[in-house]
């Protein structure tokens, strides 16, 4: 027999591992919260929902886990339980399925809770779609995520903060070694030995982009002959 033959998956009836989990069997917990786990994206949605449920209410890594669940598998029925556990916990996975889901008005009343720097962009993200006036702080997003929402809202940017962006990008892809803006398009053909100019890189030409839908024509033009005002 070339191939060892493997132990059937599933063997337990999913009933039972819920049972396991729900009772917390002497035992039995840590292996039926994995089980539960491996074989959750193809269980019945009923089911779903009260694995959903039970691992709210149970420890951190229960609910650290759920939380990327919610975030396709949103519905209605988890809202309260989610309310209770993102105010007594504020957990950084819990930020994404409320400001996702919950209404607006709860949004905007906890819109200082919700404004921490790693759910900042999508917070803008949902207030932008629900048409809510608001004033993005470009502090707590990067270049280009506050050109998307800018133009999301049909908000303006005037040229002379278009040009202070574009500069800033340069700047760090200029002197910092590991920056993050770095990146040319594989595409991208450049020959050897020729210098690298602003547009050769990635994350300029898309800034470019949206600032030309943004009609910063007057920094885009300052900013296209800044090469040759240094040639």
């Amino acid at each position: 027999m070339p191939f060892p033959v493997l132990d059937k998956a599933n063997k337990i009836p999913i009933v039972t591992i819920l049972k396991w989990y729900m009772e917390r069997k002497k035992g039995k917990v840590v292996e039926s919260r994995k089980e539960i786990q491996r074989r959750f994206s193809g269980l019945d949605w009923n089911v779903q929902k009260k694995v959903i449920l039970a691992f709210l209410d149970a420890g951190k890594a229960e609910r650290e886990w759920v939380y990327e669940q919610l975030i396709w598998l949103w519905d209605e029925a988890f809202q309260s339980k989610v309310k209770e556990v993102f105010e007594n916990y504020h957990e950084k996975g819990c930020y994404w399925p409320v400001t996702w889901y919950f209404p607006t008005d709860y949004i905007l009343d906890h819109f200082d809770d919700l404004a921490t720097d790693h759910n900042y962009y999508k917070l803008c993200y949902r207030l932008t779609y629900e048409h809510v006036q608001f004033k993005p702080d470009r502090r707590k997003l990067s270049p280009k995520e506050y050109l998307v929402i800018m133009e999301k809202a049909c908000y303006k940017v005037e040229n002379s903060e278009a040009t202070d962006i574009l500069f800033e990008v340069l700047h760090d892809l200029s002197t910092n070694l590991y920056s993050k803006y770095d990146g040319i398009s594989p595409r991208h053909k450049i020959k050897k030995g020729t210098p690298l100019g602003p547009m050769d890189f990635v994350y300029v030409y898309m800034l470019i982009k949206h600032l030309s839908y943004l009609d910063c024509g007057g920094a885009l033009g300052e900013f296209s002959e800044w090469p040759k005002i240094r040639n």
